[in-house]
Parts: structure tokens; sequence; C-alpha cells
């Protein structure tokens, strides 16, 4: 159920996958009852056909660049983030390593 004035959104991810299911769009039959101008309740029916062919030229909600970014920066976990860290520990690691084999400065 929808009020007047709001809206269903839906990210629904690879253009292909969804054409594929989709074919030439998605026939929904929506009833529903409305207030005329007297306030009289009445009753309307309309049919309509969803369809995604207008998104097929549209970027992604997110660039490849982003994502990577988002795994980053993200509070959950990822294999990425592991990486990240691991790398931090190695540069650690190699930094006192150097710091112990340079001579002490007078």
């Amino acid at each position: 159920m929808l009020s007047a004035g709001q809206r269903y959104v839906f990210n629904g991810g690879q253009y292909a996958g969804l054409k594929n299911e989709l074919k030439n769009g998605l026939a929904v039959r929506v009833s529903y009852k409305f207030l005329n101008p007297i306030g009289f309740i009445r009753q309307h029916s309309e049919l309509f056909v969803l369809g995604i062919e207008h998104l097929k030229g549209m970027p992604t909600r997110t660039s490849a660049n982003q994502a990577i970014i988002e795994a980053l920066k993200g509070p959950n976990n990822t294999t990425i983030q592991d990486i990240r860290n691991e790398l931090r520990t190695m540069n650690d690691q190699l930094q006192l390593l150097v710091k112990k084999g340079e001579p002490e400065k007078q």
C-alpha cells in the first residue's frame, strides 16, 4: 500500500539479468480506493506495464572505483580490508627493521 506522495524504489541490479527475466515488461494490475472531491469513496483499477528498457544506457548505482572505496572504508570486514591491514602491518614491520639497521645519529 502506498499513500499519496510515496514511492517505491527498487535497486534491481544487473540490467541484462532483469531484461532477461522481464522480457518486454511485467504487466501489473493495481486497484485502489480514493475520496473524490465531494467526499465519496471511489474504487479504480488500472493495468500498466513495468519495463526497464529506459535504463539500458544508465550507469550503475556505484562505479567499480566507488565500490572499492566503500569496501575499504565500510564498517563490514571485507577481503580488501584484510589485505590492506596485512600490507600496513608488513609496512610497519619493514620500517622497524630499517630503523634497527640504521646507525645512530649523534
